[in-house]
This record gives C-alpha cells, sequence and structure tokens, in this order.
C-alpha cells in the first residue's frame, strides 16, 4: 500500500549509479510515474519504457526533469506492467541463466579461436 501523499507525485528522480536492482525504479515506472534517471548498464532496462527519461551530463538531466514536470506521464501497456513484475524479472533471470542457450555458440567460438591459433 502506497501513502497518499506518495501517489500525488509524478516525478522519482533516481540519480544513482551504484543501484544495480534499481527496484525503486521500477516501482515508479509500475505506479505510473516519470523516472529520471542517469545512463548508465544498470538503468538500460528501464529506458524501453516511455515514461523513463534518461540523462548523460547535468544539462540533459535538467532537460529531463523540466519535461517531467511540464508534461503527464503517459499509461503504461499491459504488456509494459507485466516487465515490471518480479514474475517478469524471474523470467528474465531464469532466460539468461539457461546454460544450454549460450553454451554452444560459446564453444563454437571457442573452437574457432583455439583452431586459427594452433593453425596459424
Amino acid at each position: 500500500c502506497v501513502p497518499t501523499l506518495m501517489q500525488d507525485y509524478k516525478v522519482f528522480v533516481n540519480p544513482s549509479l551504484s543501484d544495480v536492482v534499481a527496484t525503486t525504479t521500477a516501482e515508479a515506472l509500475a505506479m505510473g510515474k516519470f523516472v529520471v534517471c542517469a545512463d548508465h548498464p544498470s538503468n538500460r532496462f528501464f529506458s524501453r519504457f516511455p515514461n523513463c527519461l534518461i540523462y548523460r551530463d547535468s544539462t540533459e538531466f535538467t532537460q529531463c526533469l523540466r519535461t517531467a514536470l511540464s508534461s503527464s506521464p503517459k499509461p503504461l501497456a499491459p504488456d509494459e506492467l507485466h516487465a515490471l513484475t518480479w514474475e517478469a524479472a524471474t523470467e528474465r533471470f531464469l532466460d539468461v541463466a539457461d546454460v544450454d542457450k549460450w553454451q554452444a555458440p560459446l564453444e563454437a567460438a571457442l573452437d574457432t579461436i583455439l583452431h586459427a591459433a594452433h593453425n596459424g
């Protein structure tokens, strides 16, 4: 349950460059808020959402914040909302952890490299 005061805000700013889980960013997007966050690998997943405004420097940060404050967040589509759930996060994790999907291409690349190294 989200406190009423929090529901009134429409912008969440996450300047962190070390929050690699970024749960608060996902929660803010799921609540229909704008999120202003740094261009960083930990935020790359969120860049596909229309309400995620990514900045690379202080000038872009100011532009993102002005955009967020002067407009309304777009409603998320059902598939976008699902992507922000723990269920979807677990599915992505299991997909990445599936060794069979990446083992064969990795072995083929390694074979090519070793063949080239030995046959010069």
